[in-house]
């Protein structure tokens, strides 16, 4: 589901979804981008007994995680990605009144499913939180998620929503804090001296290349970071950078450390990074342009592993070639398949087996 948000025609998503073109309730393949409001189907999930509203991510997330809002901004009782809660209520007041017609079309007991990848799966976190009072049973499936909540709301998100994602995907790591640390840690490290202990190996070489990426990917943040906080009114903008004081000066504080939301659920490859970017494809699903697929033969040289992740694990920028490809759908389907391949099902389980 979160991959057919993809598509741009009724067609396309049957096919994509195996659902009738008839359970699609509303959608909307081209909004305004200036709007900041994604792509959104809505559709009923007759045998999942599900009303499922599925939210088009982004293949350019790292500039939209800057240009729609370096900024947090409070949300639901703690902090959020000022884009993302723009983008939310854009979305709310589009697709609630199709959401109750939805419901009004179903003869049995559904909940509501939220779906997203990408940019759409932070949304469809920031849409639970709106919408878990009206519909009790809500669950949020988010792959990829970006990093856009603060700890306090990232965790309570776990009460509804499950983010998968890749251990070396950049987005969800991502923020203006992550940076910023980074930032301040290639400052403080002796370069002078690491040359000279280390000239002439090739490793060195490598990683002096990740190194100055790195700092040129800070410089581009920098700049755009600025940009959008000379768009704020003077009160929001000292909101966000610190607070006033009695005399009206504004105290600098460090940005907010933003999180992944919901309950993390990590994937990994040994080796990482397997596969090659495919060439431009035609009747696929637009992401499936990016990202790295390995052939069948490279598939049986790959393991997959899965673990519980803790939120803290991603403060931290990871720089790997992988940063980028790890974050597609399709790098997410190789770890998932196996892992369906090797585990045993669960529904075939004894009654007294449970898993952690």
């Amino acid at each position: 589901m979160a991959e057919a948000a993809y598509v741009c025609d009724v067609a396309s998503f049957s096919l994509q979804t195996q659902l009738p073109e008839s359970a699609l309730v509303h959608a909307e393949w081209n909004p305004d981008h200036q709007t900041l409001r994604p792509a959104f189907p809505i559709c009923v999930d007759g045998a999942y007994g599900a009303v499922v509203l599925s939210i088009r991510g982004t293949s350019h997330v790292i500039n939209m995680l800057v240009d729609s809002g370096a900024a947090a901004e409070s949300f639901c009782g703690g902090q959020a990605h000022a884009g993302f809660v723009h983008a939310t209520n854009m979305l709310l007041a589009e697709v609630q009144p199709h959401l109750k017609k939805a419901f009004q079309q179903v003869s049995r007991p559904t909940k509501l499913v939220l779906v997203g990848h990408s940019m759409g799966a932070a949304i469809a976190v920031l849409v639970g939180f709106k919408l878990r009072e009206e519909y009790p049973d809500l669950q949020c499936w988010g792959f990829s998620s970006p990093a856009c909540l603060s700890r306090d709301l990232a965790v309570e998100s776990g009460q509804f929503a499950v983010s998968i994602m890749s251990a070396y995907d950049i987005v969800p790591r991502f923020s203006i804090a992550a940076v910023e640390k980074l930032r301040q840690q290639l400052l403080d490290f002796d370069w002078e001296k690491a040359k000279r202990v280390l000239r002439g190996d090739p490793e060195w070489e490598k990683l002096q290349s990740v190194i100055e990426a790195t700092q040129s990917l800070q410089q581009n943040i920098g700049k755009k970071a600025e940009g959008f906080k000379q768009k704020l009114p003077v009160a929001q903008e000292q909101i966000e950078e610190g607070h006033v004081s009695n005399e009206g000066a504004a105290t600098k504080r460090p940005p907010p450390a933003l999180y992944p939301p919901g309950r993390l659920l990590v994937l990994a490859a040994s080796p990482p990074g397997c596969g090659k970017k495919p060439e431009s494809r035609s009747n696929v699903p637009q992401q499936r342009n990016f990202g790295a697929y390995p052939s069948f033969e490279q598939s049986l040289m790959t393991t997959w592993a899965l673990h519980e992740g803790q939120h803290e694990e991603f403060l931290e920028l990871v720089a790997t070639p992988w940063g980028v490809s790890d974050h597609m759908l399709g790098n997410l389907c190789e770890g998932l398949g196996f892992l369906q391949r090797q585990c045993p099902p669960y529904l075939s389980c004894p009654s007294n087996v449970h898993y952690a």
